[in-house]
């Protein structure tokens, strides 16, 4: 009957034991024979099982493989989570504080908090959720010095090495591609230095760590310091970009104003079509409670609840004014801007109209305090 490899595995162990031959040294001249170092270990086990007739007792359990499994899991999870975050926030404001000229579409100060808001708060969950559950991982691996070859250690210590790997080799590839496109600007530059520092420092963090037999607590404290301030960093950042919660909600305010102004000319240019389409006389209301098609929260200050400025000026021309907490640095939509003054030299912006298909297409763009602005049907 043909011997199979753990036969003569076993052989050769028994034999080398039988001369006086340390089972390091076995281990090493196998390893170097092309022989794995768990193949070797198992074989190991089963000659001192046989040498003293027992079976070695297992010190694992499966309820502690299954912690273990979550606890990784939990760990590269997060890490994703605040990885991502983290990068997502500085590209934000790189965006923001950088814009590109040949964009059609920036990101204004009053639609900035909307990218920040959900990165920051992914970043304060999900963090000290990584920060505890690795210290954990550590402090179980100093107790049980075998959870280092654990498998689902191995597996998902790889995985997140590919990923990190496959980032850093796409940052490499893209900046090359804009170099030789001639598109490298300062923005794209910044992106890939925020990347490279993100999968770089996660790249060298666990590719010791899956080399590493041992806990190194220098390294340990080094990596999560560096991150901690990296995080600290980039929520200052975001909340100085924010502004505190009640500027969000006055921002908001001057959303919903704007919503408001364009509905209330849509209303009473849908008003102006339908008459003309019926063939009777249009006729401007007097007051804005008079305009068909509008709720009466839509005709007044969401914040103050007084009632927008309306005026009727001629048979076809009217103003709208409003309140603003802030300024708009959104792109225009049209080019021909006048600014002029009204009869008590306050500041009223005039609009040309943009009727190309029937729909209203202005340039809603304003400063902070009251801004009027002068419409025509």
């Amino acid at each position: 009957m043909e011997r199979t490899e753990d036969d003569l595995l076993a052989a050769f162990i028994e034999k080398a034991q039988a001369s006086g031959i340390s089972d390091a040294t076995m281990v090493e001249v196998l390893k170097q024979r092309g022989w794995s170092e768990r193949r070797v270990y198992r074989a190991l086990s089963a000659a001192v099982e046989t040498a003293v007739g027992l079976e070695i007792p297992a010190r694992g359990s499966a309820q502690e493989y299954a912690r273990d499994a979550y606890l990784y899991l939990v760990s590269f999870i997060t890490l994703a989570l605040w990885s991502y975050s983290l990068g997502n926030i500085f590209y934000t404001m790189i965006h923001y504080w950088i814009p590109d000229p040949t964009a059609t579409w920036t990101i204004s100060t009053r639609m900035l908090p909307h990218f920040l808001a959900w990165p920051i708060a992914m970043l304060i969950v999900a963090f000290p959720i990584f920060m505890f559950v690795n210290a954990t991982l550590q402090r179980d691996l100093a107790q049980r010095p075998e959870g280092f070859s654990t498998g689902v250690r191995k597996w998902l210590t790889y995985i997140a090495l590919v990923g990190a790997m496959g980032t850093l080799v796409f940052d490499a590839v893209s900046f090359l591609e804009s170099f030789l496109l001639g598109t490298l600007t300062t923005r794209f530059i910044l992106d890939a230095l925020v990347l490279l520092f993100i999968a770089g420092g996660i790249f060298s963090y666990y590719l010791v760590a899956v080399r590493s037999m041992s806990v190194a607590p220098r390294r340990e404290r080094l990596y999560a310091l560096i991150s901690t301030v990296a995080v600290i960093v980039t929520l200052a950042v975001g909340f100085i970009a924010m502004g505190s919660p009640n500027n969000q909600r006055e921002l908001s305010a001057d959303g919903r104003r704007i919503t408001d102004l364009r509905e209330i000319e849509h209303a009473i240019h849908a008003k102006a079509k339908s008459d003309k389409a019926l063939k009777r006389g249009f006729v401007l209301p007097s007051r804005l409670n008079e305009v068909e098609g509008l709720a009466p929260g839509q005709i007044v200050d969401p914040i103050s609840r007084a009632p927008y400025e309306y005026q009727r000026i001629g048979e076809s021309q009217y103003r709208l004014c409003a309140t603003f907490y802030s300024k708009d640095n959104e792109p225009t939509m049209l080019p021909d801007i006048t600014v002029m003054k009204d009869r008590d030299g306050r500041i009223m912006r005039v609009f040309a109209d943009a009727y190309s298909d029937g729909t209203p297409n202005r340039n809603w763009a304003h400063g902070t305090g009251r801004v009027c602005f002068l419409l025509s049907v």
